[in-house]
């Protein structure tokens, strides 16, 4: 049952329709869909008001029954998922939703243009001279990110004065059918489940976030990640958690209603089950001929490099490309508040379901690290008990018991990260054991999940990592598909 409340900007719309002061183009222009898809997920965007529908293809290979689902909430206009936008100028603040044009009200503001460039879906919008532009793209196939869609904002600033710039991200959720979902936040290795009306401090989830159509027994999980932009993490300052219609009635600021259950069909409220949740982003004072952006990651993990002889998923974010300080000597923190030359990974790890699965009693995620790595411990030490600095013969490792099937558990890993003369590319393995319970020693046959992950660590030099071929696929054709496999050296 979708939707009980129109947004304050349709009501807006409806009132000029019948007033007869919208524009007749407006009403009769033709609402093209741009697609853009890959073997796990897939966006369309509407070239009406730049609106987006995201569901899966194969979704996560791991998970069978998450095939052709959607992700956010599939409404024929495109538009119970939008983003907001506040202008600051000289003290004066003012809200807009993407995509609309104010014009027929006496307000600011020019028709959205959307193209379709290559493996980019790409909106332009104007209001008091920002111009937006929204950036619709699929994570790359060999990044982390596969099976999650790209969500980037820039703001240009094409006026004479200087403009503070926030944005709010709205996203919709819809599990398959099911118009809400059990938002899942990171919590000192485990999760806590979000289910009422609520604000939280967007740093507080680390990473990245979650929602499942089943508490208990999950289906379907869509994620957010953190992006990156210029190689600086995007953090929202607050996630917002609402009934869709307490959040969809907002423009920008949102007042929860804590004793309202979003999942819970009979609130005294709304008498439906229906979540949607906001991201808010400070893009900055924006000078004149200046730009700002934001981004974020929604989707799922296809896991399509787990091994089918697995027990446990592994997913890791944050790896994002580093940055040298003004004078080289160290690396900026990716995120506000982290501390120089040091760096945090975010794994997510699974039980997952399939054929004889069961509760792991013991398992043992062991990190093998690059040689310019050194993993800090829990206690803030990168050194173990009997004073040896941890590395890939000297493992850091972290232990998990009575991992339930279906559970999922997140864990943060930190690093220094030193400085080198040459840019190279560092990589960190983290690997799950389910030893034997009568020895320490971790053996191969042990192995039950496994993900790597690649840092770009820029040098003094101001060079690029070398990537040499060595190798690949020695006969090439020239029609027809065709699988090639490169070799290389970094």
């Amino acid at each position: 049952m979708k939707k009980v409340f129109l947004r304050s900007a349709s009501l807006l719309t409806a009132a000029a329709l019948t007033a007869g002061i919208m524009p007749a183009a407006a009403m009769a222009a033709e609402d093209e869909v741009y697609t853009l898809s890959n073997d796990y997920i897939k966006v369309e965007v509407s070239s009406e008001n730049g609106g987006f529908h995201i569901g899966t293809i194969q979704g996560d290979k791991l998970e069978k029954d998450d095939d052709n689902k959607m992700l956010l909430h599939n409404s024929s206009e495109y538009d119970t998922s939008f983003t907001s936008f506040r202008i600051t100028k000289n003290g004066e603040s003012n809200d807009y939703i993407f995509g609309r044009n104010y014009g027929f009200l006496g307000l600011s503001g020019t028709d959205i243009s959307t193209v379709q460039d290559g493996s980019r879906i790409v909106s332009k919008w104007t209001v008091e001279d920002i111009e937006i532009t929204q950036n619709i793209e699929l994570a790359n196939d060999a990044s982390a990110e596969n099976g999650m869609v790209i969500i980037t904002y820039t703001a240009k600033n094409n006026g004479s004065d200087a403009a503070g710039v926030n944005a709010r991200i709205m996203l919709d959720t819809a599990l398959g059918y099911q118009d809400y979902a059990y938002y899942m936040v990171p919590e000192n290795g485990t999760y806590t489940a979000v289910e009422n009306e609520q604000v939280i401090d967007g740093a507080s989830y680390g990473h990245m976030m979650f929602g499942y159509d089943d508490e208990f027994t999950p289906n379907i999980t869509a994620y957010t990640v953190n992006a990156s932009v210029n190689s600086q993490e995007c953090v929202p300052e607050k996630v917002a958690f609402g009934h869709w219609n307490n959040l969809a009635a907002t423009v920008y600021d949102f007042t929860p209603n804590e004793s309202l259950t979003f999942t819970n069909e009979y609130n005294a409220q709304y008498l439906t089950a229906d979540s949607a949740y906001a991201l808010y982003f400070n893009a900055g004072t924006i000078e004149p001929g200046g730009s700002g952006s934001v981004a974020t990651n929604y989707g799922v993990y296809s896991n399509a490099s787990t091994a089918q002889t697995a027990k446990m998923s592994i997913n890791i974010s944050g790896a994002e490309p580093l940055q040298l300080n003004a004078d080289k000597s160290s690396y900026l923190p990716p995120a506000e508040g982290g501390a120089e030359g040091e760096i945090t990974l975010t794994a997510s790890m699974k039980n997952f379901e399939r054929e004889g699965a069961a509760m792991l009693d013991n398992v043992k995620v062991v990190v093998y690290p690059d040689e310019l790595l050194t993993p800090i411990d829990s206690s803030g030490s990168t050194e173990n008990a009997n004073g040896e600095t941890y590395s890939a013969s000297n493992p850091y490792s972290v232990d998990l018991v009575n991992v339930q099937v279906d559970q999922t558990i997140t864990e943060d890993f930190r690093f220094k990260v030193p400085v080198s003369d040459t840019a190279t590319y560092r990589k960190v393995e983290l690997v799950a054991y389910e030893p034997s319970e009568d020895t320490d020693v971790l053996l191969q046959e042990d192995i039950i999940g496994r993900q790597s992950a690649y840092i770009l660590c820029p040098g003094t030099d101001n060079g690029i990592p070398e990537v040499v071929l060595t190798g690949c696929t020695e006969y090439m054709y020239f029609t027809g598909e065709q699988a090639l496999q490169l070799r290389v050296s970094i």
